[in-house]
C-alpha cells in the first residue's frame, strides 16, 4: 500500500494487491479523514479501473504448443459403461502450427491420475494454428464401480515436436461410477 500526498484532510490510497493485478485492475481507495474522534476514515470508496493492457498469457514458443482452455466436463455420475462428454478448446501457444495430435481423457480408480490409467475416450485433431479449435472428447465409464479421478491429457502420444509438456494435462475431476 502506497500513500500520496494529498490536502489536508484527504489520503489517497494505492493498492495493487497480486489478485487484482493478475485481473488488470488497479483498486483506488479514497478516504475521507479528520472526523469527529480522530484519524479514522469518515468515507472509503473503492474504485477498479482498467490499466493499460498487458498479455497474460504465458509467452509464445518458437516450436507448437498445443495447450486447452474452457474445459467443460459433461455429467460425472455415470453408470458402469455408461457414456459422458468432456468439452475443450484447444489452443496453440507456439508459433508454428500444431497437429495431428490426440485429446485424450483417462482415469484412476481413486484421487489422482496416475501412470497407472485408463483410457476412457479420445479425439483426434488434424491441427491447430492461431484460432481456438473446439473438441468434444466422448468417453465410456469403467465397468468397475467405483470413484475415479479423470484428466484431459493433450498429445498424448507425443506427435508435436517440441511441445511444452507442462501445459498439456488438466487437473483431475472426480468421476463417481455406480
Amino acid at each position: 500500500m502506497h500513500s500520496f500526498p494529498r490536502p489536508p484532510g484527504f489520503v489517497l490510497v494505492w493498492n495493487m494487491n497480486p489478485m487484482i493485478r493478475r485481473l488488470g485492475l488497479l483498486t483506488l481507495v479514497l478516504a475521507a479523514w479528520g472526523c469527529a474522534g480522530g484519524n479514522r476514515p469518515a468515507v472509503e470508496r473503492t474504485v477498479n479501473a482498467v490499466t493499460a493492457p498487458h498479455s497474460s498469457a504465458p509467452p509464445r514458443h518458437a516450436a507448437p504448443d498445443p495447450s486447452f482452455v474452457n474445459l467443460k466436463w459433461g455429467p460425472l455420475l455415470l453408470a458402469p459403461g455408461g457414456t459422458g462428454t468432456a468439452e475443450l478448446d484447444v489452443v496453440n501457444r507456439g508459433e508454428q502450427p500444431a497437429g495431428p495430435f490426440r485429446v485424450a481423457v483417462y482415469a484412476t480408480l481413486g484421487r489422482v491420475v496416475t501412470g497407472n490409467r485408463t483410457l476412457l475416450g479420445f479425439a483426434d485433431v488434424a491441427s491447430v494454428s492461431t484460432q481456438p479449435q473446439h473438441v468434444v472428447v466422448k468417453i465410456t465409464a469403467p465397468a468397475t464401480p467405483g470413484s475415479y479421478a479423470v484428466g484431459i491429457e493433450i498429445d498424448d502420444q507425443r506427435q508435436v515436436p517440441g511441445d511444452d509438456r507442462s501445459n498439456n494435462t488438466s487437473g483431475p475431476a472426480q468421476l463417481l461410477v455406480k
